[in-house]
């Protein structure tokens, strides 16, 4: 009995010493597999980003500009991957830490200054910040003052009420929705106007806007042309479908996508907005 007992166990050990054998052969193989070099870099020569952390601010810096800090320039990134942002750099500093200062923020534009990082909440109106908001993933805009660039040939303004001695570029009038501006482009003189123009601008029910003025930081509203929204007659009527006016904003009544001019003329500024085709 003893024996037939142990003819049992013989197979059994045979197969035990033999895992251990394959096994013992194999670990080499599996260790080379986990132990691979793995290349690692520092966030702070990251194109695009500055800082280190987990808490990430988006400098929103417009195409023109650009942090100049410690002798080593960050562009910002034409399109943030993830988010809809364009021109931003992502900057990684606990919440409460100090954001690039005036000294550091740039603009290739000739007599651009940095004005300061505008952080837009429910209210058209920015609040200037210094400090990193508490919240990670919010987005702060550089705001310039004399966006003037060289040029222009005949000293003469592209745009109203712009520098003489040189050719305004963009971001002077466009409209505030969401938090954030959206500047328009200068289209030129029409019926004795100044009038800039923002194309297939999706506004949705419930949403409030106003124009903007990126110079003096400040939101407004005008009447509405009494043509606007394909009022063929000129009621003044059509316009009340898609949007009320209050004093300092526009409220949306009915989800459109528009094309909108904005047309200048000192006391006499309309607003007119077209169904995008």
């Amino acid at each position: 009995m003893k024996n037939r007992f142990l003819l049992l166990l013989a197979p059994i050990f045979l197969l035990a010493s033999c895992s251990g054998e394959a096994f013992e052969q194999k670990a080499p193989e599996q260790e080379k597999e986990v132990f691979t070099p793995v290349v690692t870099t520092t966030i702070s020569s990251t194109p695009n980003r500055l800082g280190t952390g987990e808490h990430i601010t988006y400098l929103m810096m417009s195409r023109y500009g650009y942090i100049l800090s410690g002798g080593v320039e960050t562009k910002p990134e034409k399109y943030v991957e993830g988010t809809y942002y364009e021109y931003c750099i992502k900057y990684s500093s606990e919440a409460g830490g100090n954001l690039p200062s005036v000294s550091e923020v740039k603009s290739t534009v000739e007599g651009a200054t940095f004005r300061g990082w505008a952080y837009y909440t429910d209210n058209v109106y920015p609040e200037y910040l210094t400090k990193v908001p508490s919240k990670s993933g919010e987005c702060v805009y550089a705001i310039f003052d004399g966006t003037i660039t060289s040029g222009g040939g005949d000293g003469s303004s592209s745009g109203g009420g712009g520098s003489s001695g040189g050719q305004t570029t963009d971001n002077k009038y466009g409209i505030i929705k969401d938090g954030a501006p959206i500047a328009a482009t200068y289209k030129g003189e029409q019926y004795g106007k100044q009038e800039y123009v923002l194309y297939n601008v999706s506004f949705n029910e419930g949403e409030k806007f106003a124009l903007y003025d990126y110079a003096n930081q400040t939101g407004w509203v005008v009447d509405l042309n009494a043509y606007s929204f394909g009022d063929k007659d000129g009621t003044n009527t059509k316009w009340k479908e898609y949007v009320s006016k209050a004093e300092k904003e526009y409220t949306v009544l009915k989800s459109f996508v528009g094309d909108l001019y904005i047309q200048l003329q000192y006391q006499n500024d309309t607003l007119y907005i077209g169904l995008s085709a």
